[in-house]
């Protein structure tokens, strides 16, 4: 995947650091930011699924954004929504609506999570109650409620230590980076393929991007085949990908030396969460490129304000989009730990 494809996956995960808005002092208890509510259900299939409100950045707007997730694999779902302290209003295309109040249970609390390095965040302990549906695409998952707790645990979540796994490129590394996409005015499909040596272990993902009307819609999926699966020559002028397994099925061939409309053949495709047999070769793959790379594995922290230094929301959101190129296998994997999983 690319890194502009990583920094739309971040830009939608930015609203998350308000935590951090008020200050850099780990001892600092932060109030839950007004019109921010969460809520987590369990759909069908071995699906869960994350729901958030809060307002959109830079704007007037509010948003309802929704993480479908298990091992491997995530739809993410958003769309402009009516959204205050005590009510969500949202109509999810054709999959699902939201239409819950939040009632208040108890008093006040204060929050933390053990990897958030000290962060707590002071909030009011309730339930959100009303109407929750939703039915993925093809059927992949389904959930229907009429109330869900409240959750702080996304928003501490940005404090918690990840693993990242960043690329170098170099004619002198003995792996190889295969990537292929296409892009249309309203979608966009992107592959890749990364092994340290010839014959190494292969790490792959695809993904498609969808615009439906007001409702923007990210499906992936991502795959590890141990000691098979990514073939290349030293010169990189020819490569074969045949993942055996998890989503993916078929094989793919790049060769430099061929017509560009036949450089990246084959029948390679994925399953992804509400698009299953996406293809992954032909024609239409216009951007396709082999090069020399390798991967190394990193656990990193996204920084905070330092010195006492207060920083505004949008400042820090850019900061999350420079520098935090989370995968999201790395974000859910922070998710299934939270969760205990």
């Amino acid at each position: 995947m690319t890194g502009a494809r990583w920094g739309k996956i971040a830009a939608m995960v930015a609203a998350l650091t308000l935590i951090w808005a008020a200050s850099a002092r780990a001892a600092d208890v932060e109030a839950l930011p007004s019109g921010y509510g969460a809520f987590l259900l369990h759909g069908t299939h071995g699906y869960s699924i994350l729901a958030r409100a809060y307002p959109e950045e830079g704007s007037q707007e509010e948003m309802v954004s929704l993480w479908v997730f298990r091992k491997g694999a995530a739809a993410f779902y958003e769309v402009p929504a009516k959204v205050d302290a005590t009510k969500v209003e949202a109509r999810l295309g054709g999959v699902g609506r939201i239409s819950v109040r939040f009632h208040p249970r108890g008093k006040p609390r204060i929050a933390s999570i053990k990897c958030s390095r000290g962060a707590k965040l002071r909030y009011q302990p309730g339930v959100w109650m009303g109407r929750i549906e939703f039915k993925g695409e093809e059927g992949f998952t389904r959930v229907e409620a009429r109330s869900a707790k409240q959750i702080t645990w996304p928003l501490l979540l940005i404090a918690c230590p990840y693993v990242t796994e960043p690329v170098e490129l170099g004619a002198g590394l003995p792996g190889a980076l295969l990537s292929a996409g296409w892009r249309s005015k309203s979608r966009s499909v992107g592959l890749r393929a990364i092994a340290n040596r010839p014959g190494g272990n292969l790490k792959l993902s695809a993904s498609i991007e969808e615009q439906r009307g007001q409702l923007r819609v990210i499906r992936e999926a991502e795959g590890r085949y141990p000691g098979t699966g990514f073939e290349f020559d030293p010169t990189l002028s020819t490569a074969t990908l045949h993942p055996a397994g998890s989503f993916f099925s078929g094989a793919a061939t790049y060769s430099r030396s061929a017509e560009p409309q036949s450089r990246w053949s084959g029948d390679l495709s994925v399953d992804l969460p509400g698009r299953s047999d996406l293809p992954l070769t032909g024609a239409r793959f216009g951007d396709v490129s082999l090069e020399h790379a390798r991967y190394t594995r990193e656990k990193r922290y996204d920084e905070r304000p330092k010195g006492g230094e207060s920083r505004g929301r949008g400042d820090f959101a850019n900061q999350w989009l420079t520098n935090s190129p989370r995968s999201i296998g790395g974000l859910l994997a922070l998710l299934r730990r939270s969760m205990g999983s």
